[in-house]
């Protein structure tokens, strides 16, 4: 039996969400999509993701505090942070924060699958 990934995406944008849902779901991974800093508590607060991609700009809140909360409730997920800047200040801090990657668009969807592995 295989046992299948459990991933949380928090972006806003209801399209990037979808298409990472769809290649996500086809690998055989379980996913869970938050809009908003509200659902990702709700999410994060109830479920263990293997795997966590947020985005790095969020209304409300950003994608470093949503790392430092991931890291303060002890989760082992790895965290993958989106971003459509590529800017190595932001690579750095997300790094010294404890994300593994820093992914910008176009999204190389066969690298995502790789370290999600």
């Amino acid at each position: 039996m295989v046992v299948k990934k459990e991933v949380l995406i928090i972006n806003e944008n209801h399209s990037v969400t979808a298409l990472l849902k769809s290649y996500l779901v086809s690998k055989k991974c379980n996913v869970t999509i938050s809009h908003t800093n509200t659902e990702f508590l709700l999410a994060i607060n109830s479920n263990r993701y293997s795997s966590i991609i947020t985005d790095i700009l969020l209304v409300g809140t950003s994608g470093l505090e949503l790392i430092n909360t991931i890291k303060n409730n002890s989760t082992k997920s790895k965290v993958f942070v989106l971003s459509h800047m590529d800017q190595q200040v932001q690579k750095e801090m997300i790094s010294e924060l404890g994300a593994i990657s820093f992914l910008t668009f176009p999204i190389d969807l066969g690298y995502l699958n790789s370290v999600i592995e």
